[in-house]
């Protein structure tokens, strides 16, 4: 949709452009108010766009697609560092773990804890039953792809981790809910 509300504001400046540059070959050269007004007008329209597509907020629902990538200890990580919510909304996200070694296991664990050492040191490896676990995913085989769906807390910034032993310095980021 974004794409879409592009291309028209585009073909709109474009068109005002060239109805300009006619007016003012007719005129002899001289300024056409009404042609700069057309131009005036578009990237107005322009503008509004930009700041339209600048300043979304997220939505009442998303999907989310995550991925896991990375086939060692040095380069496993997460698609996105940081997901945007709204604050109570519904999240379906979509975690895929694309790594192909036979050792990379990973999961996907928000949570309401600021000290996520102390959820890696419970050692709960699917993380799923553990207090301030908001959302968890199964643990995932190379390859495999796990949806959850979960409603986003209230405002503020919540840490999600992969609890698979020795991946959290690695394996980690965070929930802006707006």
């Amino acid at each position: 949709m974004n794409r879409k509300i592009l291309s028209i504001v585009a073909i709109g400046l474009v068109a005002g452009g060239q109805l300009f540059f006619f007016n003012s070959c007719s005129n002899g050269g001289e300024n056409n108010n009404s042609a700069q007004k057309d131009t005036t007008a578009a990237k107005s329209s322009a503008d509004k766009a930009d700041a339209a597509l600048n300043n979304a907020k997220p939505t009442a629902s998303q999907t989310i697609d995550l991925k896991i990538t990375g086939n060692n200890m040095q380069e496993m990580a997460y698609s996105q560092a940081e997901i945007h919510a709204k604050a109570g909304s519904t999240v379906k996200l979509a975690l895929t773990n694309t790594c192909t070694d036979a050792s990379m296991l990973h999961n996907f664990v928000l949570t309401t804890d600021a000290n996520v050492q102390s959820l890696i040191n419970k050692g709960d490896i699917q993380g799923k039953n553990m207090p301030g676990v908001t959302a968890a995913s199964k643990l995932l085989q190379p390859g495999q792809s796990d949806t959850i769906t979960f409603t986003v807390p209230a405002a503020g910034t919540y840490p999600f981790i992969c609890t698979y032993p020795g991946h959290y310095p690695k394996m980690q980021g965070k929930l802006i809910a707006e």
